[in-house]
């Protein structure tokens, strides 16, 4: 009988956990199983596991196959290694004792590698662990495909820490009250399944921009935060300011609400080119140089086809345009810290963080370098990226400790930012969203 070893979704509706069962492989996916080892719970950060060993190696030995997902919890628990050096003492390739001795010094290396400082997030300990066991491609962990367009190491700061799990508030901007405001864990916030994902053969393709944004971003981004919350801290290197200021741009343009305000266009679009081509009795239309036929086909069926076309072309486009302002504000931006002076002021972010805008109002777009950018850091610090540095103040951080009237002023306007620049939800401590809730009128009013 083929058997897989295979989770067993438990929990409830957006909480899920699971069984690691072996099962028939020709059973449904919940349905009955032959023999439980073990339990998954994704929910935590790192993911908690507990597995039978023992029991795992066993089925892993007579020809279970695991799918994917416990594929790489059997590879982070060392089963698949210890499969991989009892092979070898099957082949004569060495002797019992020398698999033992090969085992105990891999769990040495998966030790230290644990306990290395968290500058490193859990998906890179993973990859260098997933190195030291030597694995073949079919043996790699599945993709990442839950893909964070504001960084979790950006939420933590709003966030409560408990145990390593970083719980941040949340206020739709649709129900703006009191009561509708909850606690979620960042790993639930401001993401989108396969949002960075690209065409192509291999993980390493397809994985591409997740990897860049995670690599050299969000690895970076808590030495960041440190240099610009140190009061002490005045003078940066270049290689500290131009790590500030891409972090910065991307941040701008990585987020989904300008992506998702195009495509809603586009739908409109679509339905007014369908109800023209329906009147006139024609069964196709042009749109951007190419003939589009609605054949056998449905509003909804024309806006699929757009998206999966153009999907990776508008996250690379945000990539190429965050990289072309960077370029330009490293030339000619300094940069500002504003610190809330008041205890009971403080700072909210959104799902949409950095906001912008021009001195004297006016017109202003994304991709234009004299626009001051503003983003919360935490709730009391504000950085904001001002452009024309002079050559004297080009490497210097201008900090500005405000107080009484000033503080009162510049949480209303950082405040208003986020709500006019957020697409669902606004974030923060619970104490800085009903702070928001208790002046939102005044709020509101044009500064």
């Amino acid at each position: 009988m083929p058997t897989k070893i295979r989770l067993q979704r438990h929990g409830r509706k957006k909480y899920p956990f699971y069984h690691i069962v072996i099962a028939d492989s020709k059973s449904p996916r919940d349905g009955k199983f032959i023999e439980k080892i073990g339990s998954y719970n994704p929910n935590t950060n790192p993911a908690t596991v507990e597995l039978k060993f023992d029991r795992a190696l066993y089925w892993i030995q007579v020809g279970a196959q695991p799918t994917d997902t416990v594929r790489n919890i059997l590879s982070q628990k060392g089963v698949l290694m210890k499969k991989h050096l009892l092979d070898g003492v099957k082949k004569g390739a060495f002797d019992i004792a020398t698999s033992e001795s090969k085992y105990q010094v891999w769990l040495e290396e998966k030790r230290d590698l644990a306990q290395t400082p968290k500058t490193e997030g859990p998906e890179e300990i993973e990859v260098r662990l997933e190195v030291l066991e030597d694995m073949s491609k079919e043996q790699r962990p599945p993709e990442t495909r839950r893909q964070h367009y504001v960084p979790r190491t950006y939420m933590k700061h709003f966030a409560n820490n408990r145990n390593d799990n970083y719980f941040i508030n949340a206020l739709p901007v649709s129900e703006c009250k009191e009561d509708k405001i909850i606690e979620m864990n960042t790993i639930n916030v401001c993401l989108e399944k396969n949002l960075y994902t690209l065409p192509g053969e291999t993980t390493e393709q397809r994985m591409a921009l997740e990897k860049f944004y995670s690599d050299e971003i969000e690895s970076d981004y808590d030495k960041i935060y440190d240099i610009l919350i140190d009061p002490s801290k005045i003078v940066l290197t270049e290689e500290e300011r131009k790590s500030i200021i891409w972090t910065v741009v991307t941040m701008l343009f990585r987020t989904t609400k300008a992506k998702n305000m195009h495509n809603n266009l586009i739908r409109r679009v679509f339905e007014q080119a369908f109800s023209l081509c329906e009147q006139a009795g024609t069964d196709y239309f042009n749109f951007e140089g190419h003939k589009i036929s609605i054949a056998g086909k449905s509003v909804d069926d024309l806006y699929k086809e757009y998206i999966q076309k153009s999907k990776a072309a508008q996250v690379l486009i945000q990539l190429e345009l965050a990289m072309k302002l960077a370029k330009l504000r490293i030339d000619r931006d300094t940069i500002q810290v504003i610190k809330l002076g008041e205890e009971n002021s403080e700072l909210i972010t959104s799902d949409n963080p950095v906001s912008f805008y021009k001195l004297g109002g006016g017109h202003t777009a994304p991709f234009d370098s004299q626009n001051i950018l503003s983003l919360p850091l935490d709730n009391k610090h504000m950085l904001r990226l001002m452009p024309f540095a002079s050559s004297q103040t080009r490497n210097m951080i201008t900090r500005t400790t405000v107080t009484d009237q000033m503080c009162y002023s510049q949480k209303i306007v950082s405040n208003n930012e986020q709500f006019q620049n957020s697409e669902r939800f606004l974030l923060g401590a619970k104490s800085a969203l009903k702070g928001y809730l208790s002046t939102k009128e005044e709020t509101e009013r044009s500064l």
